[in-house]
């Protein structure tokens, strides 16, 4: 008997096994190679996979710390190396080790059959080794042993160079590309590349790690950066900059919105040159213009670890604002303090006239600090920045103050346009939800007249609501009759039924009070404004008696100043009473429209006799009677469309300067009101917005012209913008059945105003 030992020996063709059995996609093999670059403590990579005719060429390139000759040969080339279990986190900054198993460098077997690898890593002082192979996995097939195959290497000393490593993989199976899911990848990227850097005990500062892509998906663009991607992917991205005069320049891209900027008045001298880019990343996948790079899983784990501002200096992260914990921009205190609104006079002046936007609630649709990622960029052209002797933060100046509110603006600013945007969406869906409503109930009762109505009141909607459930419920009870149970369940459907239309009618009865207490701010701005008029007129009514010397002419005249004044005055204040809110006994009737028409001409004749303004009411005739309504809800309704009519005309320079309000039968025996003016006019593809609450100038073009038109104490007469004027005319239209939109003007008019009731 012979003794003897043996080994055990390994088929090359394992290789191929662990490269495409262990990795069981491209994309997820292109992924454990980026993990790779993030594990050497790179601070940038850039990935491109070109198709070119011949081949397809995959190159993923780092400035990471590289490897040396040794590390290759002990490690990169060693199958099963133990290196990340014994070294779970990174050498330079305490990174925790993404990739798993060893298996990255048999990832570009996954991915072709040729690959380069060239990496710089620094070996001692000033000394830099470079390794370059090539390795051609055709040659590792069945039935050779690996220690049979060769991988010729070069390695050489520098004394300078950059850390980094290349891996260019060649002979890539076309059909890899049509079956790489692009977006796979960056949304497993995604928590790598919020990493914004951070110091770990121990380790150098984190610098953050960015990754850049260029794919072939159909842009061939270039790089792309993936945290801008992903930064843009959320609800929406504000960007703002502080230019040489000291003026921040905010940009917001977001759901619901074109582009938006915004100037604030106040000056930002210490700024100089600052910029920022904040996400707003909410955990609402509704919310995010681009899901397919980044899932709600993958978002948690960004904003748990990454999620907040960051501050920058030099490029450089300065700790602790934006890390967990840190409040710097003070967010979620106001969250629990439940703040409604902003401090800032600018964000209160643009949520005036903002669609959909709550003036004094706005900020309640703050979310976590967490849920705001970006960096603000401070550079040492800034002086009045004082980085703390222990690197921890800034010492309080007055440039650091301004950095916050910079910042908590540009947070401010998205918050409100976010708000605006909840609004608007709610009151679309419940705009589709009232069409789909009505016609199903067209549908269910073959009414296709019903089903052709473009313009349906919210108030006739309810009532057909109602109605429609309770004669589902009375067809539901006759066709089950001796069900006991059932019985008993409709008559409780029924009973709610009238509860919620009896709670409904009682708030739309209070609504309606509301709603007239409201329209009497421009008839008290009319009031203050002739009261002023009339003691003025008395003045001179004095300085004209104490003139008087047995001269009747003059006396005359004080007696006609006097009558004129008296009789304003008198109508106001019986017009004012008109407006004031109804008494539970209250009863409406059927008001004659001409003496009202010219009732609310009146309140505006000083206004228009400055101005030079022909009101035209020629072509209301004085049979005309409305249907029944409060005396109160006819004025409101004549005093606001004039005022805006009137505005319109002011503020065009023109010495033409016309409005004309028309009254008329429809075939349906309703009443049509036209009002009509020669202004600056409406966009009649988004004048259906003035009729929003708290939307007055959408286009910023009204009153920016007005007031370069009217002096300030007509401006107070008519008012500079409420919002609330037209929402009041639609909702009182609204409760008559009636309907209220702007059409195209008639030929030499630039507005029409039609209200049916």
């Amino acid at each position: 008997m012979k003794n003897d030992e043996m080994i055990f020996t390994v088929d090359s063709a394992l290789l191929s096994e662990l490269g495409e059995k262990l990795v069981g996609s491209p994309y997820i093999a292109l992924l454990e190679l980026i993990k790779n670059a993030y594990d050497a403590d790179a601070f940038e990579a850039k990935i491109s996979i070109k198709d070119n005719k011949d081949c397809v060429e995959t190159r993923i390139e780092d400035n990471g710390i590289g490897m040396s000759f040794e590390q290759v040969k002990n490690y990169w080339m060693k199958i099963a190396t133990v290196n990340k279990t014994v070294n779970p986190v990174s050498k330079r900054y305490g990174r925790i080790k993404s990739g798993a198993k060893g298996i990255g460098r048999f990832s570009c077997r996954r991915l072709g059959s040729k690959l380069s690898l060239v990496t710089t890593a620094q070996i001692a002082s000033e000394q830099y080794e470079t390794t370059q192979l090539t390795i051609d996995w055709n040659r590792f097939r069945s039935g050779l042993s690996l220690d049979e195959i060769k991988v010729k290497c070069t390695h050489e000393l520098k004394t300078a160079s950059k850390t980094g490593t290349v891996l260019t993989i060649q002979d890539i199976d076309k059909t890899i590309l049509s079956a790489m899911d692009w977006n796979y990848v960056k949304r497993h990227c995604a928590i790598l590349v919020t990493n914004r850097g951070i110091k770990r005990n121990g380790f150098e500062r984190d610098p953050g790690f960015n990754l850049s892509f260029d794919f072939p998906n159909g842009d061939n663009k270039g790089y792309v950066n993936l945290r801008e991607e992903i930064l843009d992917a959320g609800w929406g991205t504000v960007t703002a900059k502080v230019d040489p005069a000291g003026v921040a320049n905010f940009t917001l891209e977001a759901m619901g919105f074109k582009t938006v900027h915004f100037s604030p008045k106040h000056r930002y001298d210490e700024l100089k040159g600052v910029q920022l880019k904040i996400g707003i990343l909410v955990y609402d996948k509704t919310q995010m213009r681009n899901p397919r790079i980044l899932s709600l899983g993958a978002l948690r784990d960004v904003l748990d670890e990454w999620g907040g501002v960051f501050v920058r200096h030099n490029g450089i992260r300065v700790s602790p604002y934006g890390e967990k914990g840190d409040d710097w921009l003070s967010i979620d205190k106001d969250r629990g303090l439940r703040r409604a609104v902003s401090t800032e006079d600018d964000l209160i002046s643009v949520a005036m006239s903002l669609r959909g936007a709550s003036p004094n609630r706005y900020l309640l649709q703050l979310l976590s600090s967490r849920a705001y990622v970006g960096d603000v960029e401070v550079s040492s052209d800034n002086k009045g920045f004082i980085v703390k002797t222990s690197r921890e933060g800034f010492l309080e100046s007055e440039a650091f103050e301004q950095l916050k509110r910079f910042v908590r603006f540009a947070v401010d600013f998205a918050t409100l346009y976010r708000d605006a945007y909840i609004a608007q969406k709610a009151l679309l869906e419940a705009e589709q939800k009232k069409k789909e409503f009505v016609a199903a109930v067209a549908s269910k009762q073959k009414n296709q007249e019903a089903g052709r109505q473009s313009a349906v009141s919210d108030v006739e909607t309810e009532r057909k609501a109602f109605s429609f459930i309770r004669s589902e419920l009375k067809k539901v009870r006759s066709l089950n009759r001796g069900n006991k149970t059932l019985a008993r369940q409709i008559d409780v459907l029924s009973k709610a039924t009238d509860a919620i239309q009896s709670i409904n009618d009682q708030r739309a009865n209070e609504l309606s009070r509301f709603r007239l207490i409201a329209s009497t701010s421009t008839l008290l701005s009319i009031f203050a404004h002739d009261v002023r008029a009339y003691l003025g007129d008395l003045e001179r009514a004095i300085d004209y008696l104490k003139g008087v010397d047995g001269n009747s002419e003059a006396i005359s005249r004080v007696t006609d100043i006097l009558t004129t004044n008296r009789d304003n005055f008198l109508r106001l204040v019986n017009m004012t009473l008109s407006v004031a809110v109804p008494s539970p006994d209250a009863r409406m009737s059927k008001l004659s429209i001409k003496p009202r028409i010219d009732n609310a001409v009146a309140c505006f004749n000083k206004i228009c006799t400055n101005y030079s303004i022909d009101v035209d009411t020629s072509d209301v005739p004085q049979i005309i009677r409305t249907c029944p309504m409060y005396e109160s809800e006819l004025l409101a309704i004549l005093v606001n469309i004039l005022s805006n009519s009137i505005k319109a005309t002011i503020a065009v320079p023109s010495r033409s300067r016309k409005v004309k309000l028309s009254v008329c039968h429809c075939k349906d025996g309703k009443i049509k009101i036209v009002c009509q003016d020669n202004g600056i006019g409406v966009d009649i593809k988004t004048a259906a917005d003035l009729f929003n609450y708290n939307v007055m100038d959408p286009k910023k073009v009204l009153y920016d012209q007005l007031s370069k038109q009217i002096n300030q104490g007509d401006g107070f007469l008519l008012g500079m913008g409420s919002g609330i004027g037209l929402s009041i005319v639609k909702n009182i239209v609204d409760r008559l059945n009636g309907v209220v939109s702007f059409v195209a003007p008639e030929k030499g008019w630039r507005t029409q105003l039609e209200i049916i009731f």
